[in-house]
């Protein structure tokens, strides 16, 4: 059996892009030894734990807003120690919980701290951000409330949803959501023996995007939405949708409209070029449009990279239950800064492969293209909703459930358009089949 390169670089490239952000957080957060803030509360209000909760972020953010009842011990001070010697006299004997805005920071104190033999000490995921979210649970009363400067106290971040908006939140999350979950499904039923590399990655797309939104109702159903790993892979089940999707209508236009890689049949670009690669020693339109097309789109995508990151994270009622919007700082960085940059490195490579390779670079080409495209427009889409509704984050969820109805309506609505000729070919194969 003939290998088939272009497979192996897209099975490669998907596995490797997909573990590098989970390896890297496990790597450098997630296996340092953490708590929840829930589970950090129940601890403080135990007076036998001996704990202390422990911001170390830099004194001038402690002062604007710290948690009531947290000291400060600034992680700049913590990577200068030398040995635990130096560890505050207030802090020896205690399990030290520490504590920054986003619980990226913190990580790091206890990597050192750690090194220095300090064995009591851990950090408290996500920080004062999903501290917010374990609003409804007690604990406390110094560790439920804001000390801002001046000394002034202020509740945990609260905003209050109006009556449309709580309706428009619920029946949206148990009535779209599973409506184009369903529909998916449906799809890959009806498409699943559609063998045209085009239809083939419709196929792949929807189950890419089936995958990842069940996950993501798993994550909201039996975890609060509190799974780094589920909502991570929520995500890149997005990114390989989009991708794959890219890549069934760069190979559908290219198969059925244009004719380019069909070697008996003329390229429908022949009138607008004059002579064609296919018959002559000429340059090819598409190719060096694509050329150029490549490297714009890796400019393009440094665009998310020049934002500002944003700690949003508070509460709202919704029918009486305490709900917590949160858009994770650690997944804004995935968003806006990975997932672009990634983008700009597939195009990048797209249009070196375009260049520099002179026997049919095309097929490379396309998967490149698509790949970077799942990522470009995944982080074009997390960052429209962010910054768009930064300050109502209900709308946020909202607009991406009904933006991705559309999207499965859109395919929806391709198969059924085209239907004719996509299920003949299906009979076709069929039939020579037998």
């Amino acid at each position: 059996m003939k290998t088939n390169p272009a497979k192996i670089a897209i099975i490669a490239a998907i596995v490797f892009f997909g573990l590098l952000p989970v390896l890297s957080f496990e790597l450098y957060v997630d296996r340092m030894p953490h708590m929840s803030a829930a589970k950090a509360k129940q601890i403080l209000a135990d007076k036998n734990s001996h704990a202390l909760l422990v911001d170390v972020r830099e004194p001038f953010e402690y002062e604007q807003r710290h948690l009531e009842g947290a000291v400060n011990w600034p992680d700049t001070d913590i990577q200068m120690l030398g040995s635990k010697d130096g560890v505050p006299e207030e802090l020896r004997g205690k399990r030290i919980l520490l504590l920054c805005d986003t619980g990226l920071i913190s990580p790091n104190s206890v990597r050192h701290l750690r090194r220095l033999g300090v064995t009591n000490a851990l950090f408290v995921r996500g920080g004062i951000e999903e501290w917010t979210s374990t609003f409804a649970q007690p604990c406390p009363l110094q560790f439920c409330r804001l000390k801002t400067a001046g000394g002034k106290l202020e509740d945990l971040p609260f905003r209050t949803s109006t009556p449309f908006e709580q309706w428009a939140l619920v029946i949206i999350s148990f009535g779209v959501k599973p409506l184009y979950i369903m529909i998916s499904l449906a799809l890959l039923a009806v498409g699943w023996r559609l063998k045209s590399s085009d239809l083939l990655a419709v196929r792949w797309a929807l189950l890419a995007f089936f995958i990842g939104e069940t996950i993501c109702a798993v994550n909201y159903l039996l975890f609060t939405n509190a799974s780094y790993l589920l909502e991570y892979l929520h995500n890149y089940g997005m990114v390989l949708s989009f991708g794959f999707i890219t890549f069934a209508l760069l190979e559908g236009l290219d198969l059925r409209v244009l004719k380019y890689s069909d070697p008996e049949k003329k390229c429908a670009g022949l009138d607008l070029c004059r002579t064609c690669i296919k018959y002559t020693e000429a340059p090819c339109g598409f190719q060096r449009m694509f050329l150029f097309l490549a490297p714009a789109c890796a400019i393009f995508s440094l665009i998310p990279l020049t934002t500002t990151l944003g700690e949003d994270s508070y509460n709202s009622m919704i029918w009486g239950q305490t709900y917590n919007f949160m858009e994770s700082v650690t997944f804004q960085i995935y968003e806006l800064y990975v997932c672009p940059g990634l983008a700009a490195l597939f195009f990048a490579a797209c249009g070196l492969v375009l260049w520099l390779r002179k026997e049919n670079p095309v097929p490379a080409a396309k998967i490149l293209f698509a790949m970077g495209t799942g990522f470009l427009a995944f982080g074009l889409f997390r960052m429209t909703l962010f910054f768009s509704f930064r300050d109502n984050l209900l709308w946020f969820d909202n607009w991406e459930e009904i933006t991705e109805l559309i999207y499965m309506c859109a395919i929806a609505a391709t198969l059924w358009i085209f239907r004719k000729n996509i299920f003949e070919q299906r009979k076709q194969t069929h039939d020579s089949a037998n």
